[in-house]
């Protein structure tokens, strides 16, 4: 069975409270309107730790909130994580028509057959200064599969899926080359803290 992770009720508070009263997508937004919705938590490593093959550092950095409403107008809203007593927050916002896209591919990620005969969770695994995908979530970090969605990084679309240990296996000499580059990447984007 794959599911999603509902978000906290703090996190839907920060949702409330990081976006003015007036925003036309807040109900859908918090599930309190009908609306196109989805919500699914995003979870980082960071690319040193990929690189070293410590990629089981996984954590949960937020939330990510998509809406459209009938006219096609979207909204995309990440919800950080509380971090060192911090209360969570919106982090960031984005709009657009293309967010109904998003949407659409959400509600129809490719499950791999694996992943269908288990209980799973759909979530984002985010690797800053390499890719982001989604990930059917086992029982912990070394169990899952990732699933690749608009990567410009050919070694990682080369297949449609990947159990997360072969997914990291392919990602280590990528994340190495990476961090030889540089790739401009502000430092603290390149670590899991």
């Amino acid at each position: 069975m794959i599911t999603k992770p509902s978000p906290p009720s703090e996190i839907v508070n920060a949702l409330r409270d990081g976006l003015p009263e007036n925003e036309p997508l807040l109900g859908i937004l918090t599930g309190d309107e009908k609306g196109e919705r989805e919500v699914l938590q995003v979870n980082r490593v960071g690319l040193k730790d990929v690189a070293s093959g410590n990629w089981r550092q996984q954590q949960s950095v937020g939330w990510r909130f998509l809406a459209a409403d009938g006219n096609k107008s979207g909204i995309i809203v990440n919800v950080a994580a509380g971090a060192n007593g911090q209360p969570p927050r919106v982090s960031a916002v984005r709009r657009g028509a293309y967010v109904l896209k998003i949407i659409e591919k959400v509600r129809n990620v490719p499950v791999p057959s694996p992943a269908a005969a288990s209980n799973v969770e759909l979530v984002v695994l985010d690797i800053p200064g390499l890719v982001e995908m989604f990930w059917f979530r086992g029982n912990g970090p070394e169990d899952g599969w990732t699933v690749s969605y608009n990567t410009l990084v050919r070694e990682l679309a080369a297949q449609p899926f990947y159990a997360i240990a072969d997914f990291f296996a392919t990602a280590k000499a990528i994340a190495v080359r990476r961090l030889q580059q540089g790739d401009g990447l502000p430092p603290n984007t390149m670590t899991s803290g």
